[in-house]
C-alpha cells in the first residue's frame, strides 16, 4: 500500500515537473502596438495641418507642443505610449491588443512605473483604427482623434 502511494506521488512530480518545465521553456509574446513613431493630431492650428504640424514639431521640438503650439502628439514604440499635449504628458505601457474590426484594435494599458504608485492609476482602454499608412484615429470612448504619422526621414513631414 505504501508503494503504490510513493508510486503515486512520484508520478504527480514527475508531471508537474513537466508542465512547469513545458510552460517555462514557451517564449512569452510580447504585446506591441499596431503603428509605431511619431504622430501629430490633426486640427486646424497648423498651416496646412499634415505637413505644417510635424514641420513645426520638428523645427521647434517638444516645447511647442507644451506650451500649445501645437496639437497633442503620440509617440508609439517598445510597447510604450507616450502622450504629449499642452501643459501634460504621460506614459502609457501596453497590457494587450485585440482586433475589433478590420484595421481597428482595442488596446488596454496601464500607466508607466513612473505613475503607477497614484491611486487613480488603473488600467485604460482606448480604441485605435489604422485609417491608411499615415493615418489613425484614436479614441478614450468619448471622443475620438485623428492624427497623422511624422516621417523620420530628413524630409519637412
Amino acid at each position: 500500500m505504501i508503494y503504490i502511494a510513493n508510486s503515486f506521488l512520484h508520478a504527480s512530480t514527475r508531471l508537474l515537473g513537466a508542465i512547469a518545465i513545458c510552460c517555462l521553456s514557451v517564449p512569452a509574446v510580447a504585446q506591441v502596438y499596431p503603428v509605431n513613431g511619431v504622430w501629430v493630431a490633426v486640427d486646424d492650428r497648423t498651416a496646412g495641418s499634415k505637413g505644417g504640424a510635424c514641420f513645426t514639431l520638428k523645427l521647434l521640438g517638444i516645447d511647442a507642443v507644451m506650451d500649445g503650439s501645437l496639437p497633442t502628439v503620440l509617440i508609439f514604440g517598445d510597447g510604450r505610449r507616450v502622450e504629449v499635449r499642452a501643459g501634460h504628458h504621460s506614459e502609457e505601457t501596453i497590457k494587450s491588443v485585440s482586433g475589433m474590426t478590420d484595421n481597428a484594435f482595442r488596446i488596454a494599458e496601464i500607466p508607466s512605473k513612473r505613475s503607477r504608485w497614484f491611486p487613480w492609476s488603473r488600467k485604460q482602454t482606448h480604441s485605435l483604427r489604422v485609417v491608411d499608412p499615415v493615418t489613425i484615429e484614436f479614441g478614450d470612448g468619448t471622443t475620438t482623434t485623428r492624427f497623422v504619422k511624422c516621417s523620420s526621414k530628413s524630409s519637412i513631414l
